[in-house]
């Protein structure tokens, strides 16, 4: 095993690249897919969680209800 620092610095560097692919890919995609479309999975991917936490909220009504 490597020290705790080096694993650290390599999942950082293998996110950067990640992101750095994502971001090329997100770029090419400009032109064959337009900016609006583009801005709307930027935006879902952002609001993701915060939609999951919402169906779970909404999922617990009916049993808060009840009670």
């Amino acid at each position: 095993m490597g020290h705790p620092f080096l694993r650290l610095e390599t999942q950082e560097l293998e996110r950067e690249r990640w992101l750095k692919i994502v971001m090329e890919a997100w770029v090419n995609w400009v032109p064959d897919v337009g900016f609006p479309i583009l801005v709307t999975f930027y935006l879902l991917h952002r609001i993701e969680k915060k939609l999951e936490q919402l169906n779970k909220s909404i999922m617990k009504i009916p049993s808060l209800i009840e009670q």
